[in-house]
């Protein structure tokens, strides 16, 4: 979070420059001009509506940039408020602006703009991105601000991957939980795998929140051999490469590609989705060609017995499966003394199954 403490001070304008590793810019950015990021983020981040916002009611002062220096001399990056810049630069730099879709709706905008390249706009400065890490968590991780969950996926993956920060200080710094980040930061390199391998992943991206639900299940981890994100290393691909043909085969089921349709409609419906899955003669019902509900029938017909140790397989995925479900709301009851309770006694019970 913002220091009472950080001193505002105004810069020009034209001495701001956008980040080309804001989370919402893709990778392939990153060496863009100035011009192509503005655009990149108009076309996919409600910037005019923002830039009506200042037109109306000014720059407020007490919602100031955040900055660092850049490599440009006496210039000055933004970490915090692309969005704002880029509505203030559409408003200002006439070259940006018409590059930017239908932009003659700006027109009347900047008829009643006051501001023009060189007026100045409240900033806070910091030495380095590692400072900002605090204040973008804050308000983009746990905070109202919330980002989607793919945004705040790309943010923990470049601080783990550029700046070899580890799960435990992003926690710390930022209020998120532990376990959420490791599963976000895995995620997103099943993802990166994703793409590296030409699987299709736009609408990955953008419902990335099923992603996450997909791997909640134990069954479905199982069937794309994925650990889970506490035990996932960097070190080595999230999919196991003798994997890569179930994982693809999965991808199509929950989010489709543009030449197959996915077969789920709703998140809900993973969990049976991981039943089929499990089941060899429902699975091959889909390989086949069959549809979902021909496949969930497969589920319902006679099996064979199964072993004991297929029971306690079958049982141990549930129960994780269970504890992995209220991973993201228990931290917001980390104090309550019935949870802690509750917690204290499924801990005994793992312990006294270990040494059984």
């Amino acid at each position: 979070m913002q220091n009472h403490n950080d001193k505002i001070q105004y810069i020009s304008i034209s001495d701001l420059e956008l980040d080309p590793e804001n989370p919402r810019l893709p990778l392939s950015f990153r060496n863009s001009s100035q011009e192509d990021l503005a655009i990149s983020l108009e076309r996919g981040y409600e910037i005019f509506e923002i830039a009506l916002s200042i037109t109306t009611s000014g720059f407020f002062s007490n919602e100031p940039l955040i900055v660092i220096p850049s490599n440009n001399y006496g210039k000055y990056i933004v970490v915090e408020g692309n969005r704002r810049l880029a509505a203030v630069l559409g408003l200002t730099n006439q070259s940006i602006k018409d590059a930017f879709q239908d932009s003659e709706k700006w027109d009347p905008l900047i008829q009643k703009n006051s501001l023009d390249i060189n007026s100045k706009l409240p900033v806070v400065i910091k030495s380095d991105r590692d400072s900002c890490v605090a204040i973008i968590g804050f308000r983009h991780l746990s905070g109202q601000l919330a980002w989607s969950a793919y945004l705040q996926g790309m943010f923990i993956a470049t601080q783990i991957d550029q700046r070899k920060m580890t799960p435990e200080t992003i926690s710390s710094l930022t209020g998120l939980a532990k376990p959420l980040i490791c599963d976000l930061y895995r995620n997103i390199k099943i993802v990166e795998q994703a793409k590296n391998n030409g699987i299709f992943t736009k609408t990955i991206e953008k419902d990335f929140s099923v992603l996450g639900v997909m791997m909640n299940s134990p069954k479905l981890r199982n069937f794309i051999g994925a650990k889970t994100g506490a035990h996932y290393s960097a070190s080595e691909p999230p999919i196991p490469v003798d994997k890569i043909p179930n994982f693809t085969e999965l991808i199509q089921y929950i989010f489709g590609t543009p030449e197959i349709d996915r077969i789920i409609t709703d998140s809900r419906q993973i969990k049976m989705l991981a039943n089929v899955i499990e089941s060899p003669a429902a699975l091959n019902e889909l390989r086949q060609g069959r549809t979902f509900e021909e496949a969930k029938q497969k589920i319902a017909e006679p099996r064979e017995v199964l072993t004991s140790r297929q029971i306690v397989l079958s049982r141990l995925g549930s129960a994780i499966e269970l504890l992995s479900s209220i991973k993201q709301n228990i931290t917001e009851h980390e104090n309550d003394p019935e949870i802690l309770n509750l917690l204290e006694e499924i801990s005994r019970e793992i312990i006294a199954l270990k040494n059984f």
